[in-house]
């Protein structure tokens, strides 16, 4: 769910949300352990096998990006990670652990990004592959399958800064589920409705935002599917207008089609604009700047660049809301503020928070039959090891 709507952490220096991979791969491998082995992981080995996973998919990230020409799917250097982090929990010895993240590098989904976000679709980031290859790469360097040496973990060196330079530390939570190139246009938007109130498209002649370059390719068309609310600037910017703030709701029919806020999208372009993109070139860090041209002759620019998260982290409040928005959808008020107590406390993971836990997410109480259908294509490559 966290990558269908777009509402990921993500890693600014390479682009790439390594959470959307991490997370249920760990899920995955932890229930295959205790499933298959009578395993169980301690909370506290989950949460350093997590820490492996963002540190070594963050460097491989960095590299991938400085060598390779062209903005790629995080799939491929996350399923990196995902090997890693799957022999850390198996206990891989140092030559399956080599094999297997050279099998992943070599095997990952390594797509366009651009090409995604030019034609809405629902492979995003190739993040429904990229965990799965990490898995099975384990799998078939522990059954003998050899692989190259992975040129992004060995070949340039990317070891050097483990344990001094914690990059799980420069990662960052978006407060709505919109590609992160458009926050700081929404958060523009965002201050025109605390100061105004609803705006509609009866009160706005145009809207120019004024950006860098990655960020006016998201364009300002009126959408026609759910992933391409989540790719584009205008449509996003019209109902944060209206309604003062962005959620899972703008997925629903009520709201995505809206007659009100496809009126105004119409009203909104994007232009790159120099200093924004010079700002993008030197510092990573991105600004937009919105012209709002009022049908009384009246006009007001909002500037921003806090959408860059890292100098203006969403507040453990905003995520806590943003989170209980979400698991709202599938769980009661109760069991969401369960499941965030026991995540937040996972190092001192208990036995009745496992047993919550495993209620909680796969609907499994002890003693109950497994549910096949959970984690889906990772069991598929884990039972191969684990029946033999």
């Amino acid at each position: 769910m966290v990558d269908s709507y777009d509402c990921h952490d993500g890693y600014m220096t390479s682009r790439g949300h390594i959470g959307a991979a991490a997370v249920p791969a760990l899920l995955a491998v932890v229930d295959c352990l205790e499933r298959y082995k009578g395993v169980k992981v301690t909370g506290a080995d989950m949460v350093k096998a997590l820490v492996l996973c963002y540190e070594v998919a963050s460097r491989c990230g960095d590299k991938m990006h400085a060598t390779w020409p062209t903005y790629h799917t995080s799939g491929v250097w996350t399923g990196i990670g995902v090997a890693a982090m799957t022999c850390y929990l198996m206990g891989a010895s140092e030559d399956v652990l080599r094999h297997a993240l050279g099998l992943a590098e070599f095997h990952g989904p390594c797509g366009c990004m651009m090409r995604v976000i030019e034609y809405a679709s629902n492979i995003k980031d190739g993040l429904g592959w990229g965990p799965k290859v990490g898995i099975s790469s384990y799998v078939m360097a522990e059954q003998g399958f050899e692989g190259a040496p992975s040129e992004l973990v060995e070949l340039n060196e990317v070891s050097e800064s483990y344990g001094d330079d914690w990059l799980i530390l420069v990662h960052y939570y978006k407060r709505w589920p919109i590609c992160r190139w458009a926050h700081c246009a929404l958060l523009c938007a965002e201050r025109l409705f605390v100061e105004m109130g609803p705006v509609t498209s009866k009160d706005i002649e145009s809207i120019v935002i004024e950006t860098s370059k990655d960020s006016v390719s998201l364009g300002t068309e009126i959408p026609t599917c759910a992933d391409g609310v989540q790719y584009t600037m205008g449509y996003p910017l019209a109902l944060m207008l209206l309604r003062g703030d962005l959620h899972h709701s703008i997925f629903t029919s009520e709201h995505f089609r809206d007659p009100e806020a496809d009126a105004l999208t119409k009203k909104i372009t994007a232009v790159e604009a120099d200093d924004c993109q010079d700002l993008w070139r030197r510092t990573r860090k991105r600004k937009a700047r919105v012209t709002f041209s009022f049908s009384n002759g009246s006009s007001k620019t909002l500037e921003d660049l806090t959408g860059e998260f890292l100098d203006n982290p969403v507040s453990d409040e905003q995520l806590i809301q943003k989170y209980s928005t979400l698991m709202n959808l599938i769980l009661d008020e109760k069991s969401t503020k369960q499941l965030a107590d026991i995540v937040v406390n996972l190092e001192n993971l208990t036995e009745d928070d496992r047993l919550t836990l495993k209620e909680l997410l796969y609907g499994q109480k002890e003693g109950s039959k497994p549910l096949d259908s959970h984690a889906n294509g990772f069991h598929d490559s884990m039972n191969i090891l684990m029946n033999k």
